[in-house]
C-alpha cells in the first residue's frame, strides 16, 4: 500500500480511541459533485483517488457516526477517524 499512496491523495485510517484498528460498516467521501465513494466495511486504512478539493468523510462503526471536512491538496493527506472505545462492544 506505501508503494501506491502517492497515486491516491486522501488515506483515510479507522481506529478506536485505544488505538485499535476498526473496519467501518460503512463510508461515504462527499465532494462538490456528489458522493464520490460509498463503502461497506471499509478499512482499516482506505486509500482514494480524488483530486485536489474539499470533501466530507462520513463513516460508521457500531451505530456511531463520524464527519471530517478535508482539504486534499497535491500530496497525500491523511484522515485519522476514531471512535470511542465503547463502540467496540457490539
Amino acid at each position: 500500500m506505501d508503494a501506491q499512496r502517492s497515486a491516491f491523495p486522501l488515506r483515510l485510517v479507522f481506529s478506536l480511541a485505544s488505538g485499535a484498528y476498526v473496519v467501518a460498516d460503512h463510508v461515504d467521501v462527499n465532494g462538490a459533485q456528489g458522493n464520490l465513494v460509498g463503502l461497506d466495511n471499509a478499512g482499516p486504512m482506505l486509500l482514494v483517488k480524488v483530486p485536489p478539493g474539499e470533501y466530507t468523510v462520513d463513516a460508521s462503526y457500531a451505530g456511531k457516526h463520524e464527519q471530517r471536512k478535508v482539504r486534499v491538496a497535491r500530496e497525500s493527506t491523511t484522515v485519522n477517524v476514531r471512535w470511542p472505545d465503547e463502540a467496540k462492544s457490539r
